[in-house]
């Protein structure tokens, strides 16, 4: 199918009532700016074979490219607005995947209040290629940054960790489970932008879990120039987690150097803690202190006797 014959079939209706898309008949959009706010702009990538699995279904690409963008916008505490997508298929992607894959798209604008404003697509020989740039606003007072962290501020995270990397494990056949939780966990990111939106304001600093848990945290110890220390026990998992890492044996340090959780890792006060819960019950989500800031300088993990354990790797990097 032609790039425009594309366009107007798959990819114009996802810009219906936005017109700062221009309809996606020019190749920019007029986005409007509201004073008092800032404007919060993300990018990112994905790529068969080192992001998603090949024949991977359409519908949990689309939660996955939005879904890490969506996930950078609640860790800066950001309302999402709009999105640009650009993709680089194989040239044999039918008509029928482009249906599936902006089908999804639709119901996650749907779900995050969010539309398609502009972007790009080509048809190629090799792997599929995705890129996204998401553009949302914040108020200028409640910006969270990773880059603020204080000493003696408690360290949370959002929801469970280690899903996604179990999932992935499934996936890859790697674990021989077919336990359908852990596998959508790995599939289809649950970005917590309406937990960073009411944090905003109320916590010292965050950001989001993507690469794992003790890559992230390193990644705030270093912007702030602080260290941490984990309890290593107190890191939530869900059930199905609890049973797989049981029942293979596995070491918990490999699930918070997994990746790809896209829950949010937050530091606060302690006396903002109560807030905090309190947002969390108002959320019905679970949100659970697992350490503290130190002046130490380096990241440390403590079992439940409150003995050093050492680190491994602490997640994933690019070469």
């Amino acid at each position: 199918m032609k790039e425009f014959k594309r366009i107007d079939r798959f990819l114009k209706p996802l810009v219906i009532d936005n017109p700062p898309a221009l309809n996606l008949e020019d190749d920019c959009a007029l986005l409007p700016y509201t004073e008092g706010k800032k404007l919060v702009v993300t990018k990112d990538a994905i790529v068969e074979n080192v992001h998603f699995l090949p024949n991977t279904a359409p519908k949990y690409l689309a939660r996955k490219l939005l879904g890490v963008n969506l996930s950078d916008m609640a860790a800066q505490g950001a309302t999402p607005l709009y999105y640009f997508i650009a993709a680089s298929l194989p040239k044999s992607t039918t008509e029928q995947w482009w249906q599936n894959f902006t089908d999804e798209l639709h119901l996650i604008q749907q779900e995050y209040a969010i539309v398609l404003t502009g972007g790009d697509s080509v048809s190629h020989d090799g792997d599929m290629f995705f890129s996204l740039t998401m553009i949302g606003e914040v108020d200028a007072d409640k910006i969270l940054y990773r880059n603020t962290a204080k000493i003696g501020d408690n360290i949370f995270v959002s929801g469970t960790i280690g899903d996604a990397y179990l999932g992935l494990q499934i996936a890859k056949g790697e674990i021989k489970e077919d336990d359908a939780f852990l596998k959508e966990r790995y599939h289809v990111p649950h970005p917590r932008v309406s937990l960073g939106i009411k944090l905003g304001g109320l916590i010292d600093c965050a950001t989001d879990i993507s690469d794992g848990l003790l890559a992230d945290l390193g990644h705030i110890c270093d912007c702030s120039k602080v260290g941490a220390e984990i309890e290593l026990e107190s890191i939530p998992l869900s059930p199905s987690a609890k049973q797989t890492i049981e029942k293979y044996s596995i070491d918990l340090r490999e699930l918070v150097s997994g990746g790809d959780d896209y829950e949010l890792l937050f530091t606060v006060a302690p006396e903002n803690e109560e807030k905090v819960e309190k947002i969390g019950k108002e959320l019905n989500l679970a949100l659970t202190k697992i350490g503290c800031i130190t002046s130490s300088n380096s990241l440390n993990l403590r079992d439940k006797n409150g003995e050093g354990v050492a680190i491994g790797q602490k997640g994933y990097e690019h070469k």
